[in-house]
């Protein structure tokens, strides 16, 4: 950006906001913002720089977070725009409206704790060792196949028999 000093002397200041690897090649000539650019210069690179760094976890996790706040801005302003038109209902609206609903469940399905594991097993032979038994041994087989011994004192207690007689 281009601004004077205590001298007034005119100097060029960076304002740094987004960053890519490598030099642009964005000139004032070719911008389509030149008609509307405070810093435009004839002949010139463009006096804005915009650094983006996203290599970490949190970069990453703050770049969709201001992602999503543009977004929302955009559809703010759409519908804002809607209503100054008369409240008809603009489809670019309700598309953007769904853009942003897409980026929010993206995020939510990053931001939530805890993880799935999905098993799928198919067992065709029907020899002796079972879908367990190949998954977890045949150890593992055997006491998925027990049944523990059920004592008749046991059933009246959970039935609520206390005492009686059986004939």
């Amino acid at each position: 950006m281009r601004e004077l000093d205590e001298n007034g002397n005119r100097v060029e200041r960076k304002i740094g906001l987004l960053s890519t690897a490598g030099e642009s090649n964005r000139t004032c000539d070719s911008c389509f913002l030149a008609g509307k650019c405070p810093q435009y210069q004839p002949e010139t690179e463009c006096a804005f720089d915009l650094p983006v760094e996203a290599r970490t976890t949190d970069q990453l996790a703050r770049l969709q977070e201001v992602l999503i706040e543009i977004q929302t801005q955009r559809v703010m302003f759409a519908r804002f725009s809607e209503e100054i038109e008369g409240g008809y209902p603009d489809p670019n609206v309700g598309t953007e409206i769904d853009r942003l609903q897409k980026m929010l469940k993206t995020k939510n399905e990053m931001d939530s704790e805890g993880f799935t594991l999905s098993v799928k097993a198919h067992s065709r032979s029907s020899g002796e060792s079972g879908l367990i038994g190949r998954l977890f041994g045949s150890d593992a087989s055997q006491q998925a196949r027990a049944i523990e011994p059920v004592r008749a004192e046991d059933v009246g207690y959970e039935m609520g028999i206390v005492d009686a007689e059986l004939v």
